[in-house]
């Protein structure tokens, strides 16, 4: 996963801002997604994908892979 950015908008359930994340897996490829800036055990374990995902484009996504 590549760090992209700190969001403004968004705290997560510790009241931190969130990071914004690049996912760099192949059923996800290049889709951004939000979590808490702390890794470790006093994490709040907060995570949500910045978009909703559409089936037709994870397909078509997945068809161009292989």
């Amino acid at each position: 996963m590549l760090q992209n950015s700190y969001s403004s908008q968004r705290k997560c359930v510790c009241g931190l801002v969130v990071k914004t994340l690049i996912s760099s897996t192949t059923s996800n490829s290049r889709r951004r997604f939000f979590r808490s800036p702390r890794l470790d055990f006093s994490s709040c374990g907060y995570w949500k994908w910045e978009d909703q995902a559409f089936p037709e484009v994870a397909y078509l996504r997945k068809l161009e892979s292989s």
